[in-house]
């Protein structure tokens, strides 16, 4: 198995496709876009179109630091929310 950067953006659908238009300049394994989600926040109340979709992308551990530094930015302006862990790919050659 190999370790690879799991990186999990939620976002408004509005910002996928700027989002989407970073991600496609850099050297990622693979994404994926979910749209149409269902958020509820801290008091449990539902907030259409604050997080309503979620990039979900793969990368190798030596270009996640220099492609979060160049994601942080747009997240920063955008109050968007960014996870970023470890983890190993079962079958990725």
């Amino acid at each position: 198995m190999q370790t690879i950067k799991r990186i999990e953006i939620l976002l408004p659908e509005a910002l996928v496709q700027p989002c989407k238009d970073i991600l496609n300049r850099e050297t990622i394994l693979a994404y994926t876009v979910s749209v149409g989600l269902s958020v509820k926040n801290r008091q449990g109340l539902a907030t259409a179109g604050l997080c309503d979709a979620a990039i979900i992308l793969l990368c190798r551990p030596d270009s996640a630091e220099a492609l979060c530094a160049k994601l942080k930015p747009f997240l920063t302006r955008f109050a968007a929310l960014a996870t970023m862990a470890e983890v190993e790919a079962l079958n990725l050659h």
